[in-house]
């Protein structure tokens, strides 16, 4: 946020609610109650993991509650997760596969995996792996 602050064209807005370090993201019903009464185009959603099975998922039952309470506040919810996500289970169900309508991921994800995510709706973007720095 403070470096968006700096730039003249942006205008950050931070969620009050109690921090949870180390992420620094805010969680609990201030949050959920501020995200309803917003709306978004498009919200970029990270997650701890996804699968065909279970939909998005985390480990933590408030983290999920804040991404359903920002899911519900956008229009088109692209979901932005390296493949190593694909397939890993966690306690709490943000919310199913077709609750997004994108995914950014890299090559490694497998094929019978874009094809499954295809055929539910959900458009895959493939980003090159990175090479490492010099």
């Amino acid at each position: 946020a403070t470096a968006l602050a700096a730039r003249p064209e942006v205008s950050p807005i931070l969620l009050g609610g109690q921090v949870k370090g180390p992420e620094l993201c805010t969680v609990g019903p201030m949050v959920t109650e501020s995200l309803a009464r917003m709306s978004a185009d498009i919200l970029f959603l990270s997650t701890a993991g996804f699968s065909l099975e279970r939909g998005l998922a985390e480990p933590d039952l408030r983290e999920a509650e804040v991404k359903r309470a920002m899911m519900k506040a956008a229009r088109h919810v692209c979901l932005v997760a390296d493949s190593s996500k694909f397939g890993a289970i966690y306690f709490a169900q943000t919310a199913p596969l077709d609750a997004i309508q994108s995914l950014v991921t890299d090559e490694g994800l497998p094929e019978s995996g874009r094809q499954a995510l295809k055929e539910a709706g959900v458009e895959v973007i493939l980003a090159p792996l990175a090479s490492p720095p010099r």
